[in-house]
């Protein structure tokens, strides 16, 4: 490792080509998205590997001159690069350039902090005062860094201990008194330990508004509905009101990543989104009707019926996590038309749209044509057509509540109208069913 830092020969075409060469590495790895959340894509972000290669060039240098010069060219070539590359392949095109005043700034700085960083060559005790800025150049990156790896694990671990062992290596490789040595290491060992205690003490929350109340999602809450996750290590989700948007929103608090789940109970219904939450970052899906709910039951636990003889079973729709049947689909013995019964809602949520949303079983009956009531086991269905095609009787309905669900039965003709005899019957099989109490 001494020779390493202290016996090489660093020409100015190493320095050249060593610049264009690192410019090129960072360069290809900010255009691989799988890396940007990884420790490969640090370089680009932060200083931990930046301060590694200004001490190399530092200690292969001949003077404050040429150590100061050294530095300085070599960020003034390669920065640019990283940018330059990428021009092409990233839609910011020439406007990435505007994240390069921050680089330019540091380049400048190499000509001071090259030319003072020499002096760690004089192997004196002083020269601790000026590694000391540097490894805490590198311990903010170690902060930052294990904030998040703890939120998001094991994203930036090998950044984490690439900071723990340069900042503890320096001082025993650039030194040779044994107390410089040994104190360097000391205020290593201090920066970190401090800076481990602070975020374990206090580990990083993300703050997520994820929407309002009436906004996008359609859903209307106030602070007297529930809101929580399916797993609570996640953190915590609250309602909140906002009062610039004078309305009121659900805000996650979010203290690592990962996938779960948003339950969401209004006194219109009962919600359910799947989450997926990184550093700074989310993606909200609402989750269809094949996720299973709480206390919901099948077909068979709601209702009894008779289906006549010309019927006969043909399949079940379920739902996929806990079998519970929410449709069942029988065929006349003449391949005519089809008699389906089915949950068509529950607390709200309608299982024949992809996703869920608030219904009234009123918006049901309220789609029948030639609609009538039929009063069946002491509960009132309403009855009626529903069209389609330019058809007004392609289908029969029959409509009820029971509890917390919206029962369908239904008839649809294979190619046209429903007849008034398929309609005899199918009233025949609604007269039939029986409410299991």
């Amino acid at each position: 490792m001494k020779k390493l830092f202290g016996g090489i020969n660093l020409t100015w075409p190493k320095i050249i080509v060593g610049a264009i060469l690192t410019g090129i590495y960072v360069a290809i790895v900010c255009l691989i998205p799988q890396l940007l959340h990884t420790s490969f894509h640090d370089i680009a972000v932060t200083l931990e590997v930046w301060v590694l290669i200004g001490i190399f060039i530092i200690m292969n240098s001949k003077s404050n001159v040429d150590s100061a010069l050294k530095c300085f060219v070599f960020f003034l070539i390669s920065q640019p690069l990283v940018y330059l590359i990428q021009v092409p392949f990233n839609e910011l095109g020439w406007q990435l350039f505007n994240f390069y005043p921050f680089w330019f700034g540091m380049t400048v700085l190499c000509l001071p902090m090259g030319f003072i960083g020499y002096y760690l060559k004089m192997d004196k005790w002083w020269g601790l005062f000026i590694l000391c800025p540097m490894l805490l150049v590198v311990c903010l990156s170690y902060h930052q860094y294990l904030n998040q790896m703890m939120f998001s694990f094991p994203e930036h671990l090998i950044t984490v201990i690439f900071c723990v062992i340069t900042m503890i290596g320096y001082p025993i490789i650039i030194f040779s008194e044994k107390k410089v040595k040994v104190a360097g290491v000391i205020f290593s060992i201090l920066a970190i330990s401090l800076s481990s205690i602070i975020n374990l003490q206090k580990p990083g929350v993300y703050d997520a508004h994820l929407f309002s109340s009436g906004g996008s999602q359609k859903i209307v809450f106030t602070d007297k509905d529930k809101v929580s996750l399916a797993d609570e290590s996640f953190g915590t989700i609250t309602i909140e009101y906002d009062k610039n948007m004078d309305s009121y929103e659900i805000v996650g608090h979010f203290v690592k990543s990962g996938e779960t789940k948003i339950f969401i109970e209004t006194k219109d219904g009962d919600f359910v989104y799947d989450i997926s939450i990184r550093q700074n970052t989310y993606e909200l899906t609402r989750v269809k009707a094949d996720v299973p709910i709480d206390n919901m039951k099948g077909i068979e636990e709601l209702i009894s019926y008779k289906v006549l003889k010309n019927y006969k079973k043909v399949d079940e729709q379920k739902l996929d996590k806990n079998d519970l049947v929410y449709e069942i689909n029988y065929e006349d013995s003449k391949n005519e038309g089809y008699f389906t019964v089915g949950i068509f809602s529950y607390k709200g949520i309608d299982f024949l749209n992809d996703e869920r949303e608030v219904l009234d079983e009123n918006e049901f009956i309220y789609s029948l044509t030639k609609s009538s009531t039929l009063e069946v086991d002491g509960y009132t269905f309403d009855v009626g057509y529903s069209g389609q095609d330019d058809h007004e009787n392609v289908i029969a309905r029959a409509y009820v509540k029971y509890g917390d669900y919206v029962i369908e039965l239904s008839m649809r003709k294979s190619d046209d109208f429903i007849t008034d005899k398929q309609y005899e019957e199918f009233i025949e099989m609604v007269k039939s069913v029986k409410f299991i109490k």
